[in-house]
């Protein structure tokens, strides 16, 4: 799946997106703005 600006993320996206910053940022890093910036 392509992901594009007009994309909508879905929940999945959002959860598998926050398991990768948790996994490289550890909890402290674990923001939502991280997540929506590697989202787009």
């Amino acid at each position: 799946m392509v992901m594009s600006m007009a994309t909508v993320a879905t929940r999945e996206a959002y959860f598998e997106t926050g398991l990768e910053v948790l996994a490289d940022l550890g909890y402290g890093g674990l923001k939502l703005a991280e997540v929506c910036n590697r989202l787009g």
